[in-house]
């Protein structure tokens, strides 16, 4: 991927400012494995679930693209329902997208549209994550 600095400097100013603010609950870089790793270590990390869309990233990307692309200067940022205009505020002239929420039922939902991509529970995927961390040892 090709990374381009001023474009992620002005994401990263701009997110820093929304934190200042105390806009912003949690924010991850989106790294290896993409979108689809973003959220599952978000969910994992808070053992909150999530019902995400990928639908605004748009229609040209196939699904694959969406959830495991390695683009740089992404980042995954939840904020409270209470902050989001002036987040979203904090965030014109940087492209961004509204994908989906936080939830409280442990659930990991992902669908594309109306197509369902991904439903697992935060509980398995913590599993599999200390199973596999485990016998890394």
């Amino acid at each position: 991927p090709k990374v381009n600095l001023e474009k992620n400097l002005k994401t990263y100013l701009a997110l820093e400012k929304a934190i200042q603010k105390e806009l912003v609950a949690s924010a991850l870089s989106v790294t290896s494995g993409g979108l689809g790793i973003a959220l599952a270590k978000a969910s994992v990390g808070g053992m909150l679930g999530c019902k995400v869309d990928l639908n605004p990233i748009g229609l040209t990307y196939g699904i694959d693209i969406k959830l495991f692309s390695e683009s740089q200067g992404r980042i995954l940022v939840s904020v409270a329902l209470e902050n989001a205009k002036a987040f979203e505020k904090s965030c014109i002239g940087n492209s961004y997208a509204r994908l989906g929420k936080v939830t409280q039922n442990t659930q990991i939902i992902i669908t594309d549209s109306k197509e369902k991509i991904v439903e697992t529970s935060v509980k398995k995927l913590h599993a599999i994550y200390h199973k596999f961390s485990n016998s890394q040892k």
